[in-house]
């Protein structure tokens, strides 16, 4: 299958809202507005159009993938990452790469682009094979109500978040 990832731009808005509505449908694990948080992550100062990246095959988007700003909170700093969320992959077109190839190519573009480290929420038996791990092994604090176990992260940048904890609200 010939893929090609390509930076989202405006006039795919709608083909993406689509996307990740379709593909979170079929998710056991969605909140059913996930379309929505998109459009609210595009509205916010923490987007960044350059890590923001749609997968195709011939002309239709299948896949999709955002990456935006996020701070750790320490006690005399603030620390900028990014989060990962969310990746989405059409139903038909799941378990065959197309979700890997937008992981590794957003944190390619992420670490070019001088970005030290990404958090996420998800499952990490699919996470860990990227190099995401908890971020209790960072010594960081999550604020929100998910299980910390879902609660993962990636050095870009080696030893940015070693040994040195804060606190990060990932959801």
């Amino acid at each position: 299958m010939n893929c090609i990832i390509e930076t989202e731009t405006e006039k795919d808005f709608t083909e993406i809202y689509n996307l990740i509505k379709n593909a979170f449908e079929t998710s056991e694990d969605a909140d059913g507005d996930e379309h929505d948080y998109v459009n609210n992550l595009r509205k916010s100062p923490n987007y960044i159009q350059d890590l923001a990246f749609k997968i195709k095959v011939d002309s239709k988007i299948i896949g999709h993938i955002m990456l935006t700003k996020t701070y750790i909170e320490r006690k005399n700093e603030r620390l900028e990452a990014l989060l990962l969320s969310p990746v989405c992959v059409l139903w038909e077109y799941r378990n065959k790469g197309i979700g890997s190839k937008l992981i590794e190519h957003s944190l390619v573009v992420a670490k070019e682009k001088g970005f030290k480290a990404v958090f996420l929420v998800g499952e990490p038996k699919y996470y860990n094979r990227f190099g995401f791990m908890s971020i209790s092994n960072f010594g960081i604090e999550d604020t929100g109500y998910i299980p910390i176990k879902y609660k993962l992260a990636i050095e870009l940048q080696n030893g940015y978040l070693a040994d040195k904890g804060g606190k990060i609200s990932i959801y």
